[in-house]
């Protein structure tokens, strides 16, 4: 079952086509930039720490001090 994002993360384009496999450093870019502390939640639920530490790296718009986990 897909994370319950909240609907601003995703205001250009469809929700409902996102692949959240696919696509997570997509998901994780929004969600890390933009997203509530709810949204945070929701895709550690879903991907997991491991994935998490291992993708959030990769987005190079975020800030590396915040990223330490």
């Amino acid at each position: 079952m897909k994370p319950e994002l909240s609907h601003f993360l995703f205001w250009d384009c469809d929700e409902n086509k996102i692949d959240y496999d696919k696509r997570v450093n997509f998901v994780l870019e929004r969600v890390f930039s933009m997203g509530t502390e709810n949204d945070v939640r929701e895709v550690v639920k879903y991907y997991g720490m491991e994935i998490i530490k291992t993708e959030i790296v990769k987005i190079k718009i975020l800030d590396k001090k915040p990223l330490i986990i």
